[in-house]
């Protein structure tokens, strides 16, 4: 999804943000909160999503604050917003909403 967002601008871009978006609530089932690495250690599903959205930050503010795009703008820096507020939280209009789940 992070590479969509930084080279397929319109559509694809503004779809992958929004399935991110989409994610940012999920909660794995029993038995699937990890995955091994290729290093046979096991990985938190939740911290490996999040850490990677965190370690996009930079292309995410330039996708933020690209005038061509005000959509994907908007989304992006929903995105971050939640990103930096931990996951599960959903920010909207600078007010932090848990969902419920």
């Amino acid at each position: 999804m992070l590479e969509i967002i930084d080279v397929h601008p319109g559509d694809a871009r503004r779809a992958a943000l929004a399935v991110l978006l989409d994610w940012w609530a999920f909660e794995p089932e029993p038995g699937y909160k990890e995955y091994l690495a290729e290093n046979n250690l096991p990985v938190d599903l939740v911290l490996a999503i999040q850490g990677m959205i965190l370690a996009a930050s930079s292309m995410l503010e330039r996708v933020a604050s690209d005038p061509r795009d005000a959509v994907a703008g908007r989304l992006a820096a929903e995105l971050m917003l939640c990103a930096h507020h931990g996951w599960g939280t959903i920010v909207h209009d600078g007010e932090n909403r848990h969902r419920a789940g």
